[in-house]
Parts: C-alpha cells; structure tokens; sequence
C-alpha cells in the first residue's frame, strides 16, 4: 500500500513538473485537473484577476497550448466569494466548471472537447434558471408576482431578484449532468413570512438537448411556515431525547453515545447541501429527526 501511494503521489509530482508553463499572470489549480491529466483550467492569479468574463481557460498541460476559453464569469484563487470547481467526466471529454458566488453559483459551464478541440459550451445555470422560474410562475402566479416586486433590485447574480443555488453530479459522456436546484425570494430570511416563496428541483442536462426536470416542488408561504414549524419541533424533541439518555448512562456507553449521535448528525447534514437556504429537504430532516427521536426514546425506556 505504501508503495502505492509513494507511486501516485510520484506520478502526480511528475506530471506537474512535465507541465508547460502557463501564460503569464494564471495558474491551473490541481484540483482543476482532468483524470487523464491531459487538461488542466487556467484561472487569473491574485495579482491579476480584473473581474472581466471569459478568462479561464481549457488548457493542455503537456503541450501548453491553450483550447479555448470557458464562457461566463471568470473564476479565480479569490473565489468571488465561493470559489471555483472543475468537474471532469471519467473520459476526460466533459468538463463542467462552476464558478460560485456567496449565495449561489454566478456561472456553470459544460464544456465538449473532442479531439484536442472545444467543440461545444451550454450555459447550464442559464437554462437552469430560466427553467426555474417558469415553473414557479406557471404554479404559484400570483405569489410570484408579489415575491418578484418586493425582491426587485437584488443584483445581476439573483435572477428576477431570487436566490438560486445548484448542485451538479459528476458529469457523464453517456448520461450528461444531473443536478438538483433550490430557489428561494428570502435566503436571508428578511421577507414577511407572506412573501416567502421556494422552489426544488432535480433533474438532467445531456449536452445538445434542452434541461429536463424530472421534480419540481412549488413552495408558497402557508406550507413554508408548516414545513419550518415541524423541522423546529422535531430538532427540539430529538435533542431532547437525546439528552435524556445521555444522562443515564456513564463511561464507555456514555461516550458510544456521544460519538454515535455526531455521526448521524454528520450523515444528516451530508444529505442536506441547500441547508442555507433552508430548503426542500425540510421534510426529510424532520423525519429523520422523528425517526432518531423515536428510536432514543425507545432506548431510554429500556435502561
């Protein structure tokens, strides 16, 4: 095994030291590497990121030539305020780069390469959006309309004033990309509660086609409060529980329980990755909280 590890990490040495110098005032991040390790994204170093679109880069690491830009808002090792991601397909022909911003992403390309070239770019997050906020107009009109008129002015980043935060998978040459969306008028929780609206989403782009949503789940003010009502209740009786049991036990049960709860709340949080805004999985971590909350309190009787 250790000899496993010394070869990869030589290789990975190796790689970076055959790698052709990139232009002056830009780096390619490891993490931005392809698996082949053929392509690397080239972003602006902290001297020289200007805020202009259109500056990261596809690039050759062996050859140092450079493919093409990457459309969109330019990420750089300053992270706008999130950062920047590279996911590649297992082949190395599809790349997504997501370009984040405090409250969600500002950009998220697909880039095709084929044959040394780039031979095709979606503005994923584009058609994500657009898709988006049809969907909540067409379901929830008038609540729309309302939430729309007092988010007004919220920036270039939040389309029609929401917040929208996307999550992609790994991308696929065969499949393409699945992501999950959540939307919502108040990530700052500032609105009155009858102005709140939010939206969900799962669903697939395969590259030449139009994003399909396979779920979408519309979320007026009404079912928002029950929605928060209940997660709060059942965090409460869980922590509870929790509680309670821990104080009938001592030594070596005590600390099996302290460390078996921090690992269900860490699985919990792990299934949750839209947690700032509070968002479609309410449901589901209430029920889990139910769910633990029963199985403690069943446990408590038996000591």
């Amino acid at each position: 095994m250790r000899c496993l590890i010394a070869l990869t990490l030589g290789w990975g040495l190796l790689a970076n030291a055959l790698a052709a110098k990139p232009p002056s005032g830009f780096v390619f991040p490891e993490e931005s590497f392809s698996p082949n390790r053929v392509y690397a994204v080239l972003v602006p170093d902290r001297e020289h990121g200007d805020g202009k679109p259109d500056q990261n880069s596809v690039f050759e690491v062996k050859t140092g030539r450079v493919l093409g830009p990457i459309h969109g808002p330019t990420g750089t090792l300053l992270g706008n305020g999130g950062g920047v991601s590279a996911k590649w397909s297992s082949d190395s022909s599809l790349l997504v780069w997501t370009v984040s911003g405090k409250w969600g992403p500002l950009g998220i390309a697909v880039v095709e390469i084929k044959g040394g070239k780039i031979t095709r770019q979606t503005d994923l997050l584009k058609a994500i959006q657009a898709g988006m906020l049809a969907g909540l107009k067409k379901e929830r009109p008038v609540e729309y309309a309302n939430a729309r008129e007092a988010i007004r002015g919220n920036g270039s980043a939040c389309p029609g004033g929401f917040t929208v935060d996307v999550q992609c998978s790994l991308p696929d040459a065969k499949r393409g990309v699945a992501f999950t969306v959540a939307l919502t008028a108040d990530p700052k929780d500032a609105l009155t509660p009858d102005l709140r609206l939010e939206a969900y989403a799962e669903g697939a782009f395969d590259p030449g086609q139009p994003v399909a949503f396979q779920t979408f789940r519309a979320l007026g003010p009404v079912q928002i409060g029950t929605e928060k009502k209940r997660l709060e209740r059942a965090s409460t009786e869980c922590q509870q529980a929790f509680g309670q049991l821990l104080q009938e036990l001592s030594g070596r049960a005590r600390e099996k329980l302290l460390k078996e709860q921090s690992d269900w709340e860490g699985r919990l949080k792990q299934s949750t990755p839209f947690s700032f805004l509070d968002n479609g999985t309410r449901v589901q971590r209430a029920a889990a909280y139910e769910k633990r909350s029963a199985e403690l309190m069943r446990r408590l009787k038996g000591t």
